[in-house]
């Protein structure tokens, strides 16, 4: 018995310690992410179309991640794409971005949602002084079962960082773009960006965005969350 009981503690050990590799290798600093087409450096400030198609939502602990007919005037339609994000979100440990925080000011999450690879969402936010970023990764894949948690980590974002992503969300003027251009195909990839600012909310989701301004900002935050992703043998899609 006392045997069995030893093997079980190792094997629960050696099943931490690779877990423990793979967010190391996951979150290894070096980038295969294809660069972005404008450098940040030539991005002057300019409108950011704020407060633009944004609309007020405050969410509260137990509703929804996203206002109701947000993502379709079709009812079936709206709870079927609410069901499908929410529950990656849910998996996530994440609450809806609107929820009531006093001490942050502004906030924004990728989730990215590939039919045949690991979930990942990403957030940035801003509070009176600093900035932060959180990092996660399911088990599951994006156009199915989202799986469980294989990594989350946090970070403070530097301000150079920060206003780097501003930059990129006004050259994108992401706050006037319309939530759903509802061009999903078979297969690929959902791409969601929601913000959160001054009590405003605004989401903007795109299916397997090919170029853009959109895709160069929701990429950057995947450079922001120092995942290595090798192009090579998983798809940027």
């Amino acid at each position: 018995m006392k045997r069995f009981v030893f093997r079980i503690s190792v094997a629960a050990a050696a099943c931490a310690v690779g877990l423990a590799v793979a967010s190391i290798y996951r979150l290894d600093k070096a980038q295969t992410i294809a660069p972005i087409a404008m450098p940040i450096a030539e991005l002057r400030p300019g409108t950011d179309c704020f407060p633009g198609k944004s609309q007020e939502f405050t969410a509260s602990s137990n509703s929804s991640y996203f206002p109701r007919r947000l993502l379709s005037q079709d009812e079936w339609r709206d709870q079927f794409k609410t069901d499908w994000y929410a529950k990656h979100l849910g998996a996530m440990d994440e609450a809806p971005l609107s929820f009531p925080d006093e001490q942050v000011r502004e906030s924004y999450r990728f989730l990215w949602l590939r039919s045949f690879h690991h979930p990942v969402g990403v957030r940035l936010w801003k509070t009176e002084m600093d900035q932060f970023i959180t990092v996660n990764e399911l088990s599951g894949a994006g156009g199915y079962e989202p799986g469980t948690s294989i990594l989350k980590s946090q970070r403070r974002l530097s301000q150079s960082e920060w206003d780097a992503f501003k930059r990129l969300l006004e050259y994108s003027c992401y706050w006037e773009q319309p939530t759903d251009a509802d061009d999903a195909g078979l297969d690929g990839a959902q791409w969601l960006l929601e913000g959160f600012r001054e009590g405003r909310y605004h989401l903007v989701v795109r299916w397997t965005p090919q170029k853009g301004s959109f895709r160069e900002a929701c990429l950057y935050m995947l450079k922001l969350s120092r995942l290595k992703i090798d192009t090579k043998t998983e798809p940027l899609y």
